[in-house]
């Protein structure tokens, strides 16, 4: 007779729970899938809050980033020195002194290097706090 055995299989192609149909890589998630797409849905809504001029949770820590820079640019330009200024004016002032031991030779090429001439700066722009296009008041 010949009769071979075989496998017969359903393969889902959906999952439906509670009301809701979800495609099958849902079951593939992992923990670090679920926190990348939700520190990714909070950039977006930061960055919309931002550019509606809109304040609220998720805008303000890059808020106080951004008042920070300012501060320490005022700070800066003033020749002022608050605590946590020193450390980044430290670095401004000498860059190499930060930089790791590690990574290979291109310390030797960066020695070897001449240094560039100073150029003027230019005058830097007003900083909109709040990344607004303004026209509007608050």
């Amino acid at each position: 007779m010949s009769i071979k055995p075989f496998e017969y299989g359903i393969t889902a192609s959906h999952v439906y729970d509670n009301g809701a149909v979800y495609t099958v890589e849902v079951l593939d998630m992992t923990d670090d899938d679920l926190a990348q797409r939700f520190c990714w849905g909070a950039n977006q809504l930061a960055a919309l809050s931002f550019s509606l001029g809109y304040v609220n949770q998720s805008t303000l820590p890059h808020s106080f980033g951004r008042v920070f820079h300012a501060l320490c640019a005022v700070a800066s330009a003033a020749g002022y020195m608050f605590d946590e200024f020193k450390e980044i004016k430290e670095k401004v002032d000498n860059p190499d002194a930060f930089k790791s031991s590690g990574g290979g030779g291109a310390a030797a090429v960066v020695a070897a290097a001449p240094e560039p001439e100073p150029e003027e700066e230019e005058a830097a722009p007003a900083v909109d706090m709040f990344g607004g296009g303004g026209g509007s008041d608050y």
